[in-house]
């Protein structure tokens, strides 16, 4: 695992029980630690969505809030 960048802000969030499952697999597999895996997908994420224009998410906000 590399080093860390600078100043870190935790983050907490809510997720599937089938979600958290299938990440502690990957990490379990991976050798790697939990928070490992979920800071490289939120980093595969942001650079996928990088060109994506703020207003226009690929993500609908209306199927987020009937999942809350």
């Amino acid at each position: 695992m590399g080093t860390r960048s600078k100043k870190t802000t935790r983050v907490s969030v809510s997720i599937e029980p089938d979600h958290y499952h299938d990440l502690n697999q990957i990490a379990e597999r991976s050798d790697a630690s939990l928070a490992w895996v979920i800071r490289r997908a939120i980093v595969e994420f942001l650079d996928r969505h990088q060109e994506t224009a703020f207003g226009k998410f690929p993500i609908r906000l209306e199927e987020q809030q009937g999942k809350q």
